[in-house]
């Protein structure tokens, strides 16, 4: 009996290692499905998908709604957990998961996403409305066949993913629009800052912008405080979740054309979002009916937002256009359900919103609504503190048709066709460039641009009269575009892409032009790009900044003088004054200039924005302004915000610059060590690709050595002002390049793709990282798009019928 029970004991020892070194044998999970046949009986016809070595399926359907079935099918059994977190977070059910969401789920209810998603679906074009439905069918169909067998996350948080209809898909293109607004944490926080700091303080502190300060009326910056609290706090928790959150809102493209090629046009698209683990695009290539195209696609929208089809070619980035106005609302103390509009007390719309709640009691929640929009106070107990009620006048709370928009771009076969698809789209604004196999070339911004009768206003602006109400948009018409340049290139890294002289205020929240001015110099340095020129440009690394702003700093330390100076001050200065601006992750130059660039920010605004309170500087770090700011306040000897009010000296620019070299020093020594040959920017400077049930507690970094749900750390090249934007918070990276893609006009078999870590949501398969070893060094995989190319290059084979 004993060795009976000594064995019985070596049994489950045994059980449970090989359980933790092999956790799929635990897990019961599906396995994706890219071979084989398959019996789906809603489809009309057969239905074969060829899968490449990387995952990538090319769906071929004998007509459209076989096709979109088909693709939703396909995404939802590759991402479906991915897809349920977006279908959560567009209904606002987060919480039916997790019951400390439940704030999320009250801010996402006040934007109002599936509310809104119901009105646009109401009104879509019938034949859009056709295939998205399509979409959804397939991937509830799914979702029906496999609720016994449902993906790894579903096992481990124990719940069952929601069914798709055409509300949750227009509602997912206006959280898109959210995720690339600008001015719900921005404009509030400019609002406040240019409160607070006014003359020749606010015009160091915000340049290029003129005559916003033109209100009158209470002030708002104590009350804009748990505001700003609550809505950081919140947007934390939603990035845990859908992970592609983040203020780091880049992108590059641009088209060259036959001059510049000697052939037809080349196209480059890297679009920069935040990292998450699955990445945020799928790609596919659809064939069936009208259509024939290549690109990505959000997981649950199988319509391509990026990519080609037989005749041109398409990439984007954002405008970063101000889309959103805020406004100071009266509510009547005597009946707090009407407010004062135009001299009349007229009713709140109030919506009520039932909120689920695992293992809980439902929340009831209001959402207020005036004539501007959605009253932004009442999604947390924090944002309530502002007693100030305050409305927000979004563009994406009017109806536009972004999924007709990106459908027609898809079948488009010229720039007319091209323009009509721009006409359509409202929200989140793009600079949208164009390539087509004639040789042409251009750019149009899918855009719908407010007209306000106050102008280029950033400040909260009083509700009640009227007086600074949207007097609708401007006319298509009038919007700029460029086609067919002398110059033979269209190029946009959210700079400024329209002129000043546009009669209309787009935007203050236009991007440095560092990366612009990169992609520019190395398009204008050839005659003649090819694919490879390409990909090395989108790979570039060389810091314009610094190339701008370094030679300032160094000036301050005159070689002649270096007896003034510390031997660790002499080494830095060595090694910046030899540094090549290259952002590489082996060198050190890079380092102690990003880390001297934030003791600076600190050094100047900091003291000033902590008299106030100590969270305006964290506020002015979330807007476009502080790099901006930087750039022109540096090339001045005198401002106000040199000096430390906290001290009884009378800094001055040179001063700033000295301390914050030596502060830079001190910090970089506690945190890599004495040795500045150690101090290499890939030691600080990594990229996790995160996975969102994975926490910063116990429990999330256990799961994550079991389980290996992230991707990384990797050693990354770049900041957030190259080319290969990778953005940093402070140094590990958050977001970047979501793709990187170059289409090739002239054969388009000779295009290339690349996505940070891979197509699969499955975590024990190996297409779930198989491209971050490719993407992390600069490389690309093909992205076939000929039958013969496909087929050819096909690694398995799914037959689909009825």
């Amino acid at each position: 009996m004993r060795n009976f029970f000594k064995w019985i004991g070596i049994l489950i020892l045994f059980l449970i290692i090989l359980f933790i070194l092999f956790p799929n044998l635990l897990f019961r999970v599906p396995k994706p499905l890219r071979s084989g046949t398959l019996s789906l009986p809603d489809l009309d016809s057969p239905v074969t998908v060829f899968f490449d070595d990387y995952a990538v399926p090319h769906i071929y359907a004998e007509n459209e709604h076989d096709l979109f079935y088909t693709a939703g099918y396909i995404m939802a059994s590759e991402r479906l957990f991915q897809i349920d977190m977006v279908n959560r977070a567009v209904q606002g059910r987060l919480a039916e998961m997790n019951s400390g969401l439940v704030r999320a789920d009250k801010y996402l209810r006040t934007w109002g996403f599936h509310h809104l998603g119901k009105q646009i679906a109401a009104a879509l074009d019938p034949g859009s409305l056709d295939i998205i439905q399509w979409a959804c069918d397939g991937i509830n169909a799914y979702i029906e066949s496999h609720q016994d067998n449902l993906p790894l996350e579903f096992k481990l948080i124990g719940h069952q993913p929601l069914k798709w209809d055409p509300s949750v898909t227009c509602g997912f293109a206006r959280l898109q629009g959210e995720d690339l607004n600008n001015a719900w944490v921005e404009e509030l926080a400019v609002s406040r800052l240019m409160e607070i700091f006014d003359g020749d303080m606010a015009s160091d502190l915000f340049p290029g912008v003129e005559g916003t300060d033109i209100l009158s009326q209470p002030s708002l910056s104590d009350a804009l405080i748990p505001l700003l609290n609550a809505t950081a706090s919140v947007q934390q928790d939603l990035r845990s979740v859908l992970g592609n959150m983040t203020g780091f809102k880049a992108s590059n493209n641009w088209t060259v054309s036959s001059t510049r090629t000697g052939r037809l046009p080349l196209l480059a698209n890297d679009m920069h979002l935040g990292y998450s683990q699955p990445p945020v695009w799928y790609e596919m290539h659809l064939v069936g009916g009208r259509f024939n195209v290549w690109g990505l696609a959000f997981p649950g929208i199988p319509a391509i937002m990026s990519g080609h089809n037989d005749h041109i070619a398409w990439g984007t980035t954002n405008v970063g256009a101000d889309d959103t106005d805020f406004y100071l609302e009266r509510i009547n103390t005597a009946d707090t359900t009407t407010y004062l509009y135009k001299g009349e007390w007229i009713p709140l719309t109030i919506r009520e919103e039932i909120i689920e709640v695992r293992d809980a009691e439902p929340v009831v929640f209001k959402v207020r609504e005036t004539v501007h929009g959605v009253i932004i106070n009442d999604f947390s107990a924090l944002a309530r503190r502002t007693s100030q009620p305050i409305a927000m006048r979004w563009s994406g709370h009017d109806i536009s048709d972004e999924i007709t928009a990106f459908l027609k771009l898809n079948l488009a076969t010229n720039w007319d066709e091209f323009t009509e698809a721009a006409s359509y789209f409202g929200v989140p604004g793009q600079n949208m460039i164009y390539a087509d196999r004639e040789g042409n070339i251009g750019w149009r911004p899918f855009l719908k641009v407010p007209i306000r009768r106050g102008g280029n206003t950033l400040r909260v602006l009083p509700g009640a009269s009227g007086e600074y109400d949207w007097q609708g948009y401007v006319p298509f018409e009038e919007m700029p575009y460029v086609y067919n340049p002398l110059r033979g290139y269209v190029a946009t890294a959210n700079h400024q892409t329209v002129s000043s002289e546009f009669p209309y205020y787009v935007t203050h929240y236009w991007l440095p032009q560092y990366r612009y001015r990169r992609i520019a110099e190395l398009l204008a340095a050839s005659s003649e790009h090819t694919v490879e020129t390409l990909m090395e440009i989108q790979n570039d690394v060389l810091s314009v900044e610094a190339r701008d702003i370094l030679p300032v700093l160094l000036a301050v330390f005159p070689e002649t003088a270096a007896q003034d100076f510390g031997p660790d001050i002499l080494d830095a200065l060595k090694i910046l004054r030899e540094w090549d601006y290259v952002m590489h992750a082996e060198a050190t130059g890079p380092t102690i200039f990003t880390t001297w660039i934030d003791q600076l920010k600190m050094a100047i605004y900091k003291d000033e924005m902590d008299r106030v309170d100590d969270i305006l500087f964290e506020n002015f770090l979330s807007t476009s302004f502080d790099t901006k700011s930087l750039a022109k306040l540096i090339l001045k000897e005198n401002s106000p915000w040199y000096d430390n009010v906290t001290t009884p000296e009378q800094e001055n620019r040179d001063t700033i610059i000295q301390l914050s070299l030596e502060k830079t020093i001190e910090d970089l020594t506690e945190l890599l060590g004495k040795k500045s040959a150690k101090w290499t920017w890939g030691r600080l400077h990594t990229l996790t690709h995160r996975h969102a049930i994975v926490g910063e507690d116990r429990l999330g970094k256990f799961l994550n050595w079991w389980l290996g749900l992230n991707v990384g750390p990797f050693p990354m090249n770049g900041s957030s002002n190259t080319v290969n934007a990778i953005g940093r918070e402070p140094y590990s990276s958050k977001a970047g390049p979501s793709e990187r893609s170059i289409i090739d006009l002239a054969d388009l078999d000779n295009s290339y793709i690349v996505i940070p870590t891979g197509q699969s949501g499955h975590p024990f398969d190996r297409h779930y990282n198989d491209q971050a070893g490719l993407y992390n060094s600069g490389q690309y995989r093909p992205a076939h798009f000929s039958r013969e190319a496909v087929e050819q290059n096909a690694y398995s084979t799914l037959i689909l019928h009825p």
